[in-house]
């Protein structure tokens, strides 16, 4: 992940990214700090897709307050998931990270001044 971000202009000797082995405290201990987002990826299952569908009715009666300054795209492509959890990482990260002269954060820097 480290060698990608680079290409797209992440300034990898400030800020990268670590794989975490458990959630446990012997794992997360290991975890450089400090810990600006966390990309967890994980397969979908059954159990998943329920709870997707009750969020999405739950929000759909109760209404959701999402922050303006929240970064969201929607990811339209298979097997992307990697790919876009790593653009909202950087993007919400913006205050904390440097954005260098790469194509893809040029094009973060660009979609947050249309529209924040």
């Amino acid at each position: 992940m480290n060698t990608f971000v680079k290409k797209m202009g992440l300034d990898t000797s400030v800020f990268q990214f670590t794989d975490v082995l458990s959630v446990e405290d012997w794992a997360l201990d290991m975890v450089p700090k400090p810990v600006t987002a966390v990309l967890m990826v994980y397969p979908i299952k059954e159990t998943s897709r329920k709870f997707d569908e009750e969020q999405r009715l739950r929000i759909e009666n109760d209404g959701q307050i999402v922050s303006d300054k929240l970064f969201y795209m929607k990811q339209t492509v298979r097997n992307g998931c990697g790919t876009i959890g790593l653009l909202h990482a950087i993007a919400n990260s913006v205050s904390k990270v440097r954005l260098g002269l790469g194509l893809g954060l040029t094009y973060i820097h660009l979609l947050w001044c249309l529209f924040y």
